[in-house]
């Protein structure tokens, strides 16, 4: 078991899921990447993170 399965899903505050998400997001993209720089993202919010 690693941080992300550990801090995911049991975090409680209004804007954790959001702050946990975004970095497990971010640790599969650069897993994705094979660790490559990423110099350029383009994302489009919705839902309640584009509410926060």
């Amino acid at each position: 078991m690693n941080i992300f399965q550990m801090i995911g899903p049991i975090m409680i505050g209004p804007s954790s899921s959001h702050t946990a998400g975004a970095v497990r997001l971010g640790h599969v993209v650069n897993k994705i990447a094979n660790d490559d720089k990423i110099v350029d993202v383009t994302f489009e919010l919705s839902g309640s993170f584009a509410r926060t």
